[in-house]
């Protein structure tokens, strides 16, 4: 259902979260890596483990950066925004 949302457009970024009720936990991300049409859109997801195993599977599932949980304002701020920083 979120796919076909994003498919409508005017979205900057996909943030979503790994442990989200009734789904899969990569597939939202790797549903947009595949869509010609949305696979330019950054997808950081947020995480309760930080386990390196459960942020490499975020990673290899498309998702740009991956978010631990308990994160600040200020600490989530930051992540997105390094995700638009042009890349040097």
């Amino acid at each position: 259902m979120a796919a076909l949302c994003l498919q409508r457009g005017g979205f900057d970024l996909v943030a979503t979260d790994r442990n989200r009720s009734g789904r899969q936990r990569i597939d939202l991300p790797a549903a947009v890596r595949v869509d010609s049409g949305l696979c330019a859109l950054p997808v950081p997801m947020a995480t309760a483990g930080s386990r390196r195993e459960q942020i490499m599977e975020a990673a290899l599932g498309g998702a740009e950066a991956c978010i631990v949980k308990r994160f600040t304002a200020q600490g989530l701020a930051e992540k997105i925004n390094r995700i638009f920083e042009p890349a040097a």
